[in-house]
């Protein structure tokens, strides 16, 4: 059980307005601004704390901020350190496996609904490169579920992933992430998940879904600052970064042995996908985001979020407002969007 009112008191911004847009982007809470005001501190003065937390190599680069953060990470979407990957956006995830993959002729990937998902360079991508892409619609004109014998249909021992969002931005609509898994592995293909409505939205929880791939930022529903993401990676030995810096490596502890035709080995673990450095004070405000979310519980936001999309879809539907969201508790989330007469800024304004 969330204590609601303590909780209204860690967004200053509440205290002026209400605020309804987390699907683009959350204000700043508490936890987050001063986490980073501390940070600002401790660099300004270039102290103790700050020399040994902030990752300039060796063990600082492993036990330090970066390696916090991700354990936070880990425990909120229930994975293992190791198979987590900093990263600057969702899509920078997402473009870092998805380029790690191997496209054989005749190939083919396996799309969500595109009038639902992020309008990103991906579908576009694969089809520059020879790739088929199938497409699986929603039901009910989009406002309906995605029907996994719709996915099956599409799905053939050539997918190389299926692609789908969690949650989709538009209307809301949760996709069941775990049958479309089971879908994909059956016929040998990934799955990869964009998490980014759904991550400080709903409990998450990788393991019990059987995902290979899934990619966040932080500033929606988990409230943390934008620059701020991260990336699952289920088994990464056999995947080959794209993009290559110095932080694909243990370069620190080989530093001595670099020379001509020194090649350095990639991480054990999913950090082979980061290329480089990361703000460090942006990773400390997403830790306090997570943080926050973890004190919290998941299943207790969960909860509390569907508990207001149904307050809002039955005052909507008592003043006759159109619900553009599904209204299928099964396949729906707290993302509830309608449609209001006039300028949808003006009106928010008054």
């Amino acid at each position: 059980m969330i204590d609601v009112e303590r909780a209204r008191r860690d967004v200053p911004l509440l205290e002026k307005r209400i605020y309804l847009n987390h699907a683009a982007i959350s204000p700043c809470i508490r936890p987050v601004r001063e986490a980073i005001e501390k940070h600002l501190e401790d660099w300004t003065w270039m102290n103790e704390e700050f020399m040994r937390r902030v990752p300039f190599g060796g063990e600082g680069w492993e036990q330090g901020e970066t390696r916090d953060v991700k354990a936070s990470f880990a425990k909120l979407i229930g994975a293992k350190v190791e198979q987590i990957a900093l990263t600057h956006s969702t899509f920078v995830g997402l473009s870092a496996v998805v380029n790690a993959l191997e496209y054989p002729r005749g190939c083919n990937v396996v799309v969500m609904d595109p009038r639902l998902e992020h309008p990103s360079y991906l579908p576009n991508w694969l089809r520059e490169r020879g790739i088929e892409v199938r497409y699986v619609y929603a039901s009910e004109n989009g406002l309906g579920k995605i029907p996994l014998s719709e996915v099956e249909k599409k799905v053939d021992d050539k997918t190389v992933f299926v692609f789908a969002s969690y949650i989709e931005y538009p209307n809301g609509l949760r996709n069941d992430i775990k049958g479309m898994a089971e879908i994909a592995h059956d016929h040998g293909a990934k799955i990869v998940v964009d998490a980014f409505q759904a991550v400080g939205h709903i409990d998450v929880n990788v393991r019990k879904l059987d995902v290979d791939f899934l990619a966040t930022g932080t500033y929606k529903y988990l409230m943390g600052p934008k620059g701020t993401g991260f990336l699952y990676v289920k088994d990464y030995d056999d995947l080959k970064p794209v993009l290559f810096g110095w932080a694909c490596g243990p370069w620190y502890r080989e530093f001595d042995k670099a020379k001509e035709g020194y090649v350095m080995g990639l991480h054990n673990s999913a950090a082979r996908f980061e290329v480089g450095s990361y703000s460090i004070i942006g990773f400390i405000g997403a830790k306090a985001a997570i943080d926050y979310f973890l004190k919290l519980g998941m299943k207790n936001v969960e909860e509390r979020l569907m508990y207001l999309g149904d307050y809002l879809i039955e005052r909507l539907q008592e003043i006759g407002l159109k619900i553009n969201s599904p209204l299928d508790p099964e396949c729906r989330s707290g993302s509830v969007n309608f449609r209001v007469k006039g300028d949808p800024w003006e009106v928010a304004q008054k």
